[in-house]
């Protein structure tokens, strides 16, 4: 068998050329699939606390001294993102090709354009509040697309029914619900 022989072609596009790459891994000084990245030439930019995440350095010398210190390879991260808005951080990640994304709190998740435009949250009938917003199912199948059959059971709807199920009787049932370790709602 003769293996084709491949030359080197200086100036050549790699697969990752133009693709930047945040590193911000701490458990090693330099992790493995980011040099493998690098090799195909993506723009490889390691975080960590100080630079100084070195074998040097007794804090980071092993994997598990760089994991009891782990929080120190955070510090330059938090304080970034601590000096900014939320819409700063984000302008100026998408400015860099960062992959990121922010954590929502429920009212930002509920107007964010893309859960509006995909229609994710419908609303369905509440026994308590009249109409409660539910995430729909996900993801949308075209030949097999899921759908809310019912809103969430009321707390303590189906207790009786299933402790039966196990073998207990009413009266074991009522003394649990006495003792405060389940709650009945109304199935009374």
């Amino acid at each position: 068998m003769t293996v084709p022989e491949k030359s080197f072609k200086p100036g050549a596009v790699c697969p990752l050329e133009g693709t930047r790459v945040v590193d911000l891994s701490r458990l090693v000084s330099r992790n493995m699939v980011s040099c493998q990245l690098a090799d195909f030439r993506a723009e490889v930019i390691k975080i960590d606390g100080s630079n100084a995440t070195t074998f040097a350095n007794p804090r980071f010398r092993s994997n598990s001294d760089q994991g009891k210190n782990g929080e120190l390879c955070e510090v330059s991260i938090v304080t970034f993102i601590a000096a900014r808005t939320l819409s700063e951080n984000m302008e100026i990640f998408e400015r860099a090709e960062v992959m990121a994304a922010p954590v929502y709190d429920i009212e930002q998740f509920m107007t964010d354009p893309h859960v509006v435009g995909r229609a994710i949250p419908v609303d369905l009938p509440d026994d308590d509040w009249g109409r409660l917003p539910m995430h729909i199912v996900l993801p949308r199948l075209s030949g097999t697309p899921g759908r809310l059959r019912c809103p969430a059971w009321a707390l303590g709807e189906h207790t009786v029914e299933n402790l039966a199920g196990l073998g207990l009787d009413r009266k074991e049932i009522e003394g649990l619900a006495r003792d405060g370790a389940i709650f009945l709602g109304d199935a009374r």
